[in-house]
C-alpha cells in the first residue's frame, strides 16, 4: 500500500507538506512550555520544559536542521538531569560544569556544519541559565537565549517557533520589569 499523504511522505510533496508536520511539533513545544512557565515546584517546571526540548528536538529533525535538533535534544537532556538532581552538593558543582563542557564539545563537533552559531550560543546560554539562584539573572539570561532561538527561528523560517519564541521573549521581558519593579503580580 502506497501512502501519498505529505505528514508521511515528505519527499513527494511540496514546501507547504514539508512544512506541517514540523510546525505541528513546534506547536506541542509551544504548548509544553506555557504549561511549564508558571509551575511548581522547580523540578516539575524542568521536567516539562524537557518535553518541550524534546519536542523541539523532533521539530528541527523533520526541516532537517541537525544543529537545532543537537541543541535542542541535549538541552532535553540536561533539563531532565537539574530537575532530578538539582538538590544534591555533588550537582551543584558538577552539573554546571558537566553541561558547559557537553556544549563545548558539541559547538567543537558541529564547528564545520553551516548556521550554526545561533543555536549554539542559545544552547550554552541555556546551560547557563539553569544554574543561577538568583531569579533576576535567570531571567536576563532567559531573554538572551530566547533571543538567540528567536533568530534562529527566523533564519530557517519556522513560523510557529517563531510566535512560540516571540511570546516567550515579551513575557521573560515583563516579568524582568516585575522584579524590578518590585511587583508580584
Amino acid at each position: 500500500m502506497e501512502v501519498s499523504n505529505c505528514i508521511f511522505a515528505f519527499s513527494t510533496c511540496g514546501a507547504a507538506g514539508q512544512l506541517l508536520l514540523p510546525q505541528l511539533f513546534s506547536l506541542l513545544a509551544f504548548a509544553f512550555g506555557i504549561w511549564a512557565i508558571n509551575t511548581l515546584p522547580r523540578e516539575t517546571m524542568l521536567r516539562r520544559w524537557c518535553y518541550s526540548a524534546a519536542a523541539n528536538t523532533i521539530h528541527f529533525l523533520l526541516l532537517s536542521e541537525p544543529i537545532g535538533a543537537g541543541a535542542a535534544s541535549i538541552t532535553a537532556t540536561r533539563f531532565l538531569a537539574v530537575s532530578l538532581l538539582s538538590g544534591t552538593s555533588f550537582w551543584s558543582v558538577m552539573g554546571p560544569a558537566a553541561f558547559v563542557g557537553i556544549g563545548l564539545f558539541y559547538a567543537w563537533l558541529t564547528q564545520t556544519l553551516d548556521g550554526s552559531l545561533l543555536s549554539k550560543l542559545a544552547f550554552l546560554t541555556g546551560t547557563i541559565e539553569n544554574f543561577f539562584q538568583n531569579v533576576l539573572v535567570v531571567r536576563s539570561f532567559m531573554v538572551g537565549t530566547t533571543a538567540l532561538w528567536l533568530s534562529y527561528n527566523v533564519i530557517i523560517f519556522s513560523p510557529v517557533a517563531i510566535i512560540s519564541e516571540a511570546s516567550f521573549l515579551i513575557y521573560h521581558l515583563v516579568k524582568i520589569r516585575q522584579i524590578v519593579s518590585g511587583d508580584k503580580t
